[in-house]
């Protein structure tokens, strides 16, 4: 199964209020790293991760470069 691994709790739908909320944080940092974004937004970075993993799946953002020296690129209408 492919939520085998995923606590009860937590929601199937992504807030697309925190989902905004990282698009508007990478437009005001394109290097900002995922715990950073996860500090901020106070969820851990496991969360950000599959928020992330979201936006990718719908062509809203994409990671260019190394996890280190590399930056977040938007793609918004």
């Amino acid at each position: 199964m492919l939520n085998e691994n995923v606590p009860k709790k937590v929601p199937r739908n992504v807030p697309k209020e925190r989902l905004d909320k990282i698009v508007k944080l990478i437009k005001e940092n394109k290097f900002i790293t995922i715990n950073e974004i996860a500090e901020i937004l106070k969820v851990s970075s496991k969360t950000i991760k599959r928020d992330i993993a979201k936006l990718k799946e719908k062509g809203i953002l994409k990671r260019e470069g190394s996890l280190k020296t590399g930056y977040w690129e938007l793609f918004e209408d």
